[in-house]
């Protein structure tokens, strides 16, 4: 599917000269890498690079995005393709609308190798205009185009941090990062994305069938912690990972789910601001909450600063906190039993390994029924391409 991703790029009624194809392989274990090079042989425009070990979608986009020239990128998944002209378009309303982000505004989803074979096309929301915060909640069957690849500056990519690269929901996690910081984005209503699917198991499937739902969308949304009200953050910090809900159905039931001066910290630099603010207040009257005092923990961690993550986890856990048992085990024992690093238990604390863990009666026959679908899936398919 490659060299049909990189063809579409062609069709785009952008001179060759004013745009590069950067390939990023992360450490494909088939004949991707030999492809790459005769396609970068094809195109004197094309780049490429190669990862030395497997490090997940969102450090390959990374790597993409910090390799690039331009000033403008596009993330094209290397199993789809470009509707022709779409990057013209949404480039043309990204200059009209002096904005930071464009997202399609037509995902045509299509089965196998057979563009016409579709399965749905979905049209997203706020077409021509700005997208707001609230749409990542997609209420009223209202999609958002950012829970897509997009198209972006490198000023926003550097002002978010880039996409994620602890947890397999990258682009789910980057459009969050992206409007919590007050950038500005808006769907081309022109642009068209084609999503191939039921080809081979996608990265969001793999993800999926591993178990990590749950974990993904808790480790999404606790970045943002401090934009939910109580009930909404009691939600997410006591939600049962390994269980059969999906923490995102759960949160979206809910008509109210952000604090209510939310749209201050809608900014650049959003979190740095929201630390310093909860330290002074702290300092001030000794006077935070528990989720507060998590959401630190976490953001000290990711810094690396694990005495700071240390004493704001151990704060959290004395204030009781009430988490799933697995968060704190590290902590309990290091509390009982004195001697392990403050780095070892942050780190436990932060993986919490357990939650990737679907074992069980439950799970085993699900996985059992997921494969016989898939087995009557694939003899339908076959039937189908006969009868035509």
């Amino acid at each position: 599917t490659l060299t049909e991703a990189v063809e579409s790029c062609y069709r785009q009624n952008i001179p060759t000269k004013d745009f590069e194809i950067i390939l990023v392989d992360d450490m494909s274990t088939d004949s991707t890498r030999e492809l790459i090079k005769d396609i970068a042989t094809k195109y004197t425009n094309v780049r490429y690079t190669f990862h030395t070990k497997n490090m997940g979608g969102g450090a390959t986009r990374n790597t993409a995005t910090s390799l690039a020239r331009a000033d403008i990128v596009f993330c094209l998944d290397s199993d789809d393709m470009l509707g022709t002209g779409t990057l013209k378009r949404m480039l043309d309303l990204m200059h009209d609308k002096k904005c930071d982000g464009v997202g399609v505004g037509r995902s045509i989803r299509f089965r196998g190798t057979d563009l016409n074979d579709i399965e749905i096309i979905l049209d997203h929301g706020y077409a021509g205009k700005r997208i707001p915060l609230e749409s990542l909640f997609q209420k009223d069957n209202v999609s958002c185009s950012l829970y897509s690849v997009f198209m972006y500056t490198k000023r926003a990519f550097n002002i978010t941090g880039g996409y994620p690269t602890n947890h397999g929901f990258d682009t789910q996690s980057f459009a969050w990062k992206f409007l919590c910081n007050g950038l500005i984005a808006y769907t081309c209503p022109d642009a068209v994305y084609l999503h191939r699917v039921h080809f081979t198991y996608s990265y969001y499937i793999r993800e999926l069938r591993s178990g990590k739902l749950n974990f993904n969308w808790f480790t999404t949304l606790n970045e943002f912690l401090y934009f939910f009200n109580t009930q909404t953050k009691q939600l997410i910090l006591s939600f049962n990972l390994n269980g059969d809900k999906n923490l995102w159905d759960e949160i979206c039931k809910s008509d109210n789910v952000f604090i209510n001066n939310y749209q201050d910290y809608v900014r650049h630099e959003t979190e740095k601001y929201k630390k310093n603010e909860i330290e002074t207040l702290f300092k001030t009257n000794g006077n935070i909450n528990v989720y507060d005092m998590f959401w630190l923990g976490t953001k000290y961690a990711h810094e690396k600063n694990f005495e700071a993550a240390y004493h704001w986890f151990k704060r959290a856990y004395q204030n009781n906190l009430t988490v799933p048992a697995e968060f704190f085990r590290a902590l309990q024992h290091d509390l009982k039993n004195p001697g392990q690093s403050t780095e070892t238990v942050v780190r436990q604390i932060m993986e919490r390994s357990d939650f990737r863990k679907k074992t069980g009666i439950f799970y085993l026959t699900r996985k059992v029924i997921r494969k016989v679908h898939e087995m009557l899936l694939q003899n339908y398919t076959s039937l189908r391409k006969k009868l035509v």
